[in-house]
């Protein structure tokens, strides 16, 4: 099992997403046409609220499958626990260059 890593870099990315804006479901329903073009245009993300409470979240496609990516990412224990040992192996100077890795692979 994975520990739970509140510096790792996968954590952050998923607390750092901009904050949405809030706007009123009245609102973005008559500015909806200008609501996806700000959406699209900026990845921003919005809660529209119905009587004051959050109903619903409108996003980016781009930005809904980076989430659902991470999402997907966090919840694959080995696959965190590979990124693990990779940042171990990173700050213990366990690492190639990349020039090297390149002609090994025959690519450069």
């Amino acid at each position: 099992m994975v520990k739970w890593n509140p510096n790792s870099t996968l954590i952050r990315i998923v607390y750092t997403f901009t904050v949405a804006k809030i706007l009123p479901f009245t609102e973005a329903r008559t500015h909806l046409t200008e609501l996806l073009d700000e959406i699209e245009r900026v990845h921003e993300h919005f809660v529209i609220t119905r009587n004051g409470r959050p109903s619903a979240v409108v996003m980016s496609q781009a930005e809904y499958e980076s989430l659902i990516e991470t999402l997907e990412i966090l919840g694959d224990a080995q696959l965190m626990s590979d990124l693990s040992a990779s940042d171990t192996d990173v700050a213990a100077g366990r690492v190639i260059p990349w020039g090297k890795v390149k002609r090994d692979l025959g690519l450069a």
